[in-house]
């Protein structure tokens, strides 16, 4: 029940966070999305491929920051529970296909 709860939990994780789990910068982790087609990026933004949009693996979530220019808004996708998981059964799958 305890692992069900946490797989349903509306909270968001960053790509870094989930990257600093696997030993691993965000950079190189969404590299390694992109290659197993996971996701793609649009002006910026990582999006999920059609094939993973509508698990409830990550959501685009909109931020206002403050620039030299004014106030300006961005997107930046984050992670559900459930697509940490994802993440790291893939990540070790891959690492594991790697070692053999």
């Amino acid at each position: 029940q305890h692992c069900d709860r946490i797989l349903d939990s509306r909270s968001t994780i960053t790509t870094t966070v989930i990257a600093k789990q696997l030993g691993t910068t965000a950079i190189k982790l969404n590299r390694f999305l992109r290659k197993s087609g996971v996701q793609y990026s649009v002006a910026g933004t990582w999006v999920l491929k059609v094939r993973y949009q509508g698990r409830g693996l990550a959501e685009v979530k909109s931020h206002t920051i403050e620039r030299a220019t004014g106030l300006a808004t961005v997107n930046q996708m984050k992670w559900t529970e459930k697509g940490r998981k994802f993440i790291h059964e893939l990540w070790l799958r891959e690492q594991a296909a790697i070692e053999q």
